[in-house]
């Protein structure tokens, strides 16, 4: 399994780059952090709800009702229309959900 950590340093100017100090702490704590990943076991798959919030929320609305609202805008009346024939159905096969989609 691959691990992948970094950290990442802005700057404008020359003299706002970070000093050798605290480019050393940066990688003690990536250092650390990935020790502590590499001894981790791995965890199963699992399937629950999710809390998502600020950019995260709104980069899934986006993919699941965005690009289903937008569909209309396609050239090609076979492309991308997913919502024809499917208001007020289930959006999911689950029958326990209770997410509809609705006009």
């Amino acid at each position: 399994m691959d691990i992948d950590r970094y950290y990442n340093f802005d700057w404008v100017t020359p003299s706002e780059a970070p000093d050798d100090k605290a480019v050393y702490a940066a990688a003690a704590q990536l250092r650390k952090e990935m020790e502590g990943l590499v001894c981790l076991s791995l965890n199963d798959p699992t399937v629950g709800p999710a809390l998502l919030t600020g950019r995260a929320a709104a980069v899934f609305f986006h993919e699941v009702f965005g690009h289903r609202a937008e569909g209309h805008r396609q050239k090609d009346v076979n492309e991308a229309d997913v919502r024809q024939k499917r208001w007020a159905k289930p959006s999911s096969p689950n029958s326990s959900a209770s997410l509809m989609t609705q006009p």
